[in-house]
């Protein structure tokens, strides 16, 4: 019985650190932010999600749960407020990291304009 928990503690000790080197995030905290651009599809299916691309060119992810009900509202020109926050995302060797920028409960200010 012994030797069963003595491979388990091994593998264990083995796959821990492993995991834990992949990646990291680190959210940076939420504000609330006002912003003009336009809601389009970003990436390629079936990993595409939506995104708002603000007029100074900054991307910004759409929160899953509204992204259904704000896709109808791609194309145009339009004002939104919404919480946004930003997460860095880093390898565990440091080489490659990138910022990603969530917005959630998003209010539309505007209807959009072509």
């Amino acid at each position: 019985m012994r030797l069963h928990g003595t491979k388990l503690i091994s593998a264990l000790a083995l796959l821990v650190p492993l995991i834990l080197a992949c990646c990291s995030a680190q959210p940076a905290g939420s504000e609330r932010v006002s912003l003009k651009g336009h809601f389009a599809m970003a990436g390629n299916a079936p990993f595409a999600k939506l995104v708002f691309r603000a007029e100074n060119g900054a991307s910004y992810e759409v929160a899953p749960v509204e992204a259904k009900q704000l896709s109808a509202r791609q194309g145009g020109l339009i004002a939104i407020e919404a919480d946004m926050t930003e997460t860095k995302l880093e390898t565990a060797d440091g080489k490659h990291s990138r910022t990603v920028r969530m917005i959630r409960n998003i209010t539309v200010l505007s209807s959009p304009t072509r």
